[in-house]
């Protein structure tokens, strides 16, 4: 988009406006599959309530923070407060 208009404004938004449509259309589908394995498993006798979508979901997300914790203090640092990290 930049490319084209030659406005980086503009190209921000569409390509925000481009992600949130790829991640909300995405968590549509990915409903609609956790509705239908809801389905499946009862009509094959067990008693499924939930879905796995928000399992899932949790478990991602304390993986994504335990990567960015593990990165943020071991592998970044978050810097000291004694120096500025200029040396001289």
């Amino acid at each position: 988009m930049q490319y084209w208009g030659a406005n980086v404004g503009v190209a921000i938004l569409v390509a925000f406006v481009a992600m949130i449509t790829v991640l909300m259309g995405g968590l549509m589908l990915l409903k609609r599959i956790d509705h239908a394995w809801i389905l499946v498993r009862r009509a094959a006798g067990i008693d499924q309530r939930q879905g796995a979508l928000g399992r899932v979901f949790a478990v991602t997300a304390c993986v994504c923070a335990a990567a960015f914790a593990f990165w943020f203090i071991v592998i970044n640092g978050p810097g000291s407060s004694s120096f500025s990290g200029q040396g001289g």
